[in-house]
């Protein structure tokens, strides 16, 4: 009996520990609409949430970070490129500037900030652009 109350009270103090295998459960509607959209054929393999918003990890390696509003704020593919349909979404000066300057380099993780967007590629260069996708320069 002692036991059962044992694992009954870590899980009341860790409450995350309960929530750890969570997979589309956890994250709202339209985080889910986005990871359909834009990886179609990727499992969500593990989601959890926070104070700041939501995470989900999909089979493929990508994570992905959303607000507490369900919107994207940052995808990391570690060395898998970003599906175009995700390229896409940024603006277009940012891809034509990677395409013209880093013509072989796959964009691996994309961060949403408050001057713009922050783009790491391949090669570790991470490269930083304004909302309207001006180049602004690199870290």
């Amino acid at each position: 009996m002692k036991y059962i109350i044992y694992i009954l009270l870590i899980f009341v103090c860790f409450p995350n520990i309960s929530e750890a295998g969570n997979k589309k459960g956890e994250l709202p509607p339209n985080a889910i609409q986005f990871i359909n959209r834009h990886f179609p054929k990727n499992e969500i393999v593990k989601s959890k949430s926070d104070n700041d918003g939501f995470e989900a990890d999909l089979r493929s390696g990508h994570e992905i970070e959303f607000d507490s509003n369900g919107n994207w704020i940052k995808i990391k593919g570690e060395y898998t490129p970003m599906p175009k349909s995700i390229i896409d979404l940024l603006p277009i000066g940012i891809s034509q500037y990677i395409s013209k300057n880093y013509p072989r380099r796959a964009i691996i993780k994309i961060k949403k900030k408050k001057y713009g967007y922050n783009v790491e590629l391949a090669s570790s260069v991470e490269l930083k652009f304004g909302h309207k996708g001006e180049f602004i320069g690199k870290d």
